[in-house]
Parts: C-alpha cells; structure tokens; sequence
C-alpha cells in the first residue's frame, strides 16, 4: 500500500514568511536568493545536524516532522511544518542536539552566515530575525508546558492540543494529528512508561475522545481534552 503525501505548508504559514515576503516575492533581492535553499527534500531518517556541528543555516520545515535528540540520544522536542528546526543553539553557534529526519521531509535551508551581509543591504533583517526566534521561543515554551503536567492523562492532553494548535496554525486538517514516534520513545519524552503512554491513550480511544489508526490520531472531542487541563482550576 502506497504511504500517502504528507501534506506541506504554503508558504504563508512558514516562520520564514516575512522575510521571504520581503526579499524573495515583493522586492527580490540577489543576495537573498542565493542565500536561500527551497524545498530541500530529505529522507527518513537522515540526519539534519549533530552535536558539536556549527551552526551555518536556519532551516524551516515545510513538510514532514524531524525529531530533536539531547545528549543520551533522549528525544527532547517534535518539530512540525512551519516551525524553525534548529533555533535552540544559534546563540552559541554550535550544536547541542542532534535532529533526525522522522519522515522524509522538506526544508527551506536559510544560509546564516549570509545574514550580516544582507543587513548592510536593507535594514529590516534584524526584525525578520527577531521574529523568527521569538516565534521558535514561544514554540518552545508550550513543548515544555506540555511536559510539566502532573500526571499522564493531562500530559497526553496536552501534547494532543498543542499538535492541534499547530495544525491549525499552518491550516492543516485540525482534528487529525500524525505521531511518527515509535510509543516507547514518545513515552520516554513525556517521562512516562510506554505501559501507562498505552493505557492513557485507550482510555481516551475507548471514551471516544480519540479515535487511534496506528500513529495517526484522531481527535473527536476537543472539549474533552481541555477539561482535563482545566480540572484542577
């Protein structure tokens, strides 16, 4: 059986849409366009980048999700279309983490070491720049929000939310979320046993919140989902 196209962002939905707006579609500029990969297609299970690899571009997922590993080869962080993949270590020019391609994947890949001379072409990059790394922060705020739930219930939830949230953002169908993580490893990232992850996730399916096609999911009552966030309020 064929594994169906996995859908992709438009571009107005990427973190890189600003500056591309600006530099790549209304006023093209050169130097941008040389800077700039498009549509870079990887293969699962490729490997983006690895600890201690300088940090030369930002990359923006267009299609497909790219796990993130810390040391120990622990699974700290799932990014989806439209996020910036490698935000976390830009500041200290090297890499920390190591990302992995879960799916085959598509990149638009920004040359980061070009950046400086396109500021001292037009001034607005810097602000470009600010907005994509604060969105990246904010991106990463909710994932740890995520993992700071008491209990599993509340933490399945609230992953299922935030996928949601994301879907919605970039206009993808709301409801229906991809996991392309083994239960064991999504376990291990949200710090339960893959027995409970397991339990959690039929209790939900036998309630009917949810509705599980291998690792796709479904979500047939959001409210649900919320209340158990709300519960303790």
């Amino acid at each position: 059986m064929k594994t169906p196209e996995l859908p992709c962002i438009k571009c107005q939905n990427c973190t890189f849409s600003q500056i591309c707006e600006d530099y790549l579609f209304e006023q093209p500029l050169d130097f941008f366009i040389a800077s700039l990969q498009r549509k870079v297609e990887i293969k699962m299970g490729s490997n983006l980048f690895s600890i201690g690899e300088p940090v030369n571009h930002l990359i923006a997922l267009r299609s497909g999700t790219v796990n993130i590993y810390g040391e120990n080869n622990k699974l700290v962080s799932v990014i989806s279309p439209g996020m910036l993949v490698n935000s976390e270590d830009v500041h200290t020019g090297v890499y920390q983490s190591q990302a992995i391609a879960a799916t085959p994947v598509s990149l638009c890949v920004l040359d980061y070491s070009r950046l400086y001379g396109l500021s001292q072409i037009t001034t607005g990059v810097f602000s470009h720049m600010v907005h994509i790394l604060s969105e990246s922060s904010c991106d990463k705020s909710k994932f740890i929000h995520v993992l700071s739930q008491p209990d599993a219930a509340r933490k399945v939830a609230s992953l299922l939310l935030l996928l949601r949230l994301r879907n919605v953002k970039v206009e993808f169908l709301a409801d229906t979320l991809l996991l392309p993580l083994k239960h064991k490893e999504l376990a291990g990232m949200l710090g339960l046993s893959p027995v409970t992850l397991r339990r959690t996730l039929n209790l939900l399916e036998q309630n009917g919140v949810i509705k599980l096609e291998k690792r796709q999911v479904i979500i047939n009552d959001v409210h649900y989902l919320e209340s158990l966030l709300v519960s303790d309020e």
